[in-house]
């Protein structure tokens, strides 16, 4: 982020787009993990790291100098369950 930007405030905003819908969904991803099988929440937690792994390579390889789309993917690799 700071290479596409050079502003160190960058980096702390990717952390906070991270850290907030973890805040925010904590409590649903509680009461999901009491109602709902724990090996298909973890099977689609891992579905959401590949499709963000597989995003940000898409980003990286056609050089999009939009930092947006990059804070969409690291809010939705937020959402995902913390180990």
């Amino acid at each position: 982020m700071y290479h596409l930007t050079g502003r160190v405030l960058d980096l702390g905003f990717v952390g906070l787009s991270q850290f907030l819908p973890f805040l925010c969904l904590s409590l649903v991803a509680g009461h999901a993990a009491d109602r709902y099988d724990r090996r298909r929440i973890i099977l689609s937690c891992l579905a959401v790291v590949l499709l963000c792994a597989l995003l940000l390579l898409e980003f990286a390889r056609r050089g999009n100098g939009s930092i947006l789309p990059i804070f969409a993917v690291m809010a939705l690799l937020g959402t995902r369950a913390r180990s």
